[in-house]
Order: C-alpha cells, then sequence, then structure tokens
C-alpha cells in the first residue's frame, strides 16, 4: 500500500515538474526579449538670440561752447557791414560803359567826401573824352573777389580805418576784351553812423 503512495508521488511530482518544464519553455523567448526602445519627443526650445560683435564708438567730449558777447557780434557786425560797402563801391566806380556817358560813375557820390566826388567827375570827363557815345563802345566791369580790413579795428573805438578789395576788371570794346587783376584801397572816416571814402588808390594786382 505504501510503495502504491510513493509511486503516485512520484508519477504526480514528475508530471507536474514536467508541466513545469513545458511552461518554462514557452515563456523563454517572451523573458528574454528585448526591452522595447522608449521613443522621445524633443522639445522645441527657442533659438538662442544673435548678438553680433559690437565696438562702441568712442565719442568726443562735449565743449561747452564759446560765449559769445553782445560787443563781439556788434564789432563782427560793423565789420562784415564796412566789408560789403567797400566791394560795392569798388564794383560800381569800376563798372561803366559809354553807352550812357559813363554815369554809373555818380553812384558812389553819396559814400564819398566831395574831394573823391570831384576826383570821379574827372575820371568820367576824361572817359568822355576818349570815348565818346558816337564812336565805338568802350566798357567795363569789375567783379571784387576779396576785401579785408587792414588798419582801424576795432571799428567801434575808432573812427578811421582802411580797406583793400581785390577785384577782376575786364574792359571791353567792338573787337577786344581784355581782363586783369587789381587791388583798391579805400580809407574811410566815420560820419555819424556812415563811412565815407576818404581816399582811392588803385595799382595791378599780382596774383
Amino acid at each position: 500500500m505504501i510503495q502504491r503512495r510513493t509511486v503516485a508521488f512520484l508519477l504526480i511530482g514528475g508530471g507536474f515538474l514536467a508541466l513545469l518544464a513545458v511552461v518554462l519553455w514557452l515563456m523563454w523567448p517572451w523573458l528574454h526579449r528585448p526591452a522595447p526602445v522608449k521613443m522621445v519627443t524633443p522639445i522645441a526650445t527657442a533659438p538662442a538670440p544673435y548678438h553680433p560683435s559690437f565696438t562702441a564708438p568712442k565719442l568726443h567730449p562735449i565743449t561747452k561752447p564759446t560765449s559769445v558777447t553782445p560787443e563781439t557780434t556788434s564789432e563782427q557786425s560793423a565789420e562784415d557791414s564796412l566789408k560789403r560797402q567797400s566791394v560795392a563801391w569798388v564794383e560800381r566806380a569800376g563798372t561803366f560803359s559809354s553807352v550812357d556817358g559813363f554815369s554809373s560813375l555818380n553812384q558812389v557820390f553819396v559814400e564819398s567826401v566831395p574831394s573823391i566826388q570831384q576826383y570821379l567827375q574827372s575820371q568820367q570827363q576824361a572817359l568822355v573824352k576818349a570815348h565818346p557815345s558816337v564812336g565805338a563802345t568802350y566798357g567795363q566791369t569789375t567783379r571784387a573777389f576779396s576785401a579785408s580790413i587792414v588798419d582801424g579795428l576795432p571799428l567801434l573805438q575808432h573812427g578811421q580805418a582802411r580797406v583793400l578789395v581785390q577785384a577782376q576788371q575786364t574792359t571791353v570794346t567792338d573787337a577786344t576784351s581784355t581782363k586783369e587783376y587789381v587791388q583798391t584801397e579805400l580809407q574811410y572816416d566815420q560820419q555819424g553812423a556812415s563811412w565815407v571814402v576818404t581816399h582811392v588808390s588803385t595799382e595791378p594786382l599780382k596774383l
């Protein structure tokens, strides 16, 4: 009786072991398959900001402007005004034509003392005699290109001044045209608020 039980236990145990072996054999591929690859979704990131290389320029320090006093402004205005007057005087006194009897010389009378007016009248008479209106046309054009005050500065503290005016003179006749450069010296006296010419001299200018 005991032997039958032993045999029965052995058969049951053997069957169990056989069943376990079959189960392990079936599960072996599944237990040893490679682990699945986990897919990772990339996270979008903002691009790094672009910083170009930049060198700050060197800035000059701000300097305080030079103060201009009313006296300086008035003196400069007086000098500029006298230069303009001198240029206009030389151009008008040096621009004339036989067509109108050289009457344009009278335009500068008001800015000249009587002795200069007499000199201009004598110059006009000499031109009319040399180039009468009934003959060949004769004329002269004067264009000043610089003026400088060489004596009498500052004007606000002096009543006399001397100005040099450089100009080009073009002389035209019926058939010819000539050019020359001259320098005219004007001497002034101040009469009230006006400057009047007291002396005139002209000489060739060597450039």
